[in-house]
């Protein structure tokens, strides 16, 4: 979803993240808690989740905030920063939505 750099952006991390999960990320993937639940249901076979311990679209952001941060530490740049706030409002989506 690269088209995304030509649009105009705003410079401040939280308005980019909130533009982008409101607008062309959930145009392109869906709302966060439908995106979320397939990414969760794959997790769960590749990490081989049993008894019922299934991962939740509310796992999926924390883990893609956690990501994130981590690579933040390691080579800080302003697109960790719009991800880390558009990975919080996706688990709020999330959140509003149940």
């Amino acid at each position: 979803m690269d088209d995304v750099k030509s649009e105009v952006m705003p410079q401040c991390p939280l308005m980019q993240a909130l533009h982008l999960t409101t607008g062309p990320r959930q145009e392109a993937y869906g709302h966060p808690t439908t995106n979320f639940t397939n990414i969760a249901r794959g997790w769960d076979v590749i990490l081989k989740q049993e008894g019922g311990m299934a991962i939740t679209p509310q796992q999926v952001a924390l883990c893609m905030i956690w990501t994130k941060v981590c690579r933040e530490t390691n080579m800080p740049a302003f697109d960790n920063e719009v991800d880390i706030a558009g990975y919080v409002n996706t688990l709020h989506m999330i959140k509003e939505r149940k």
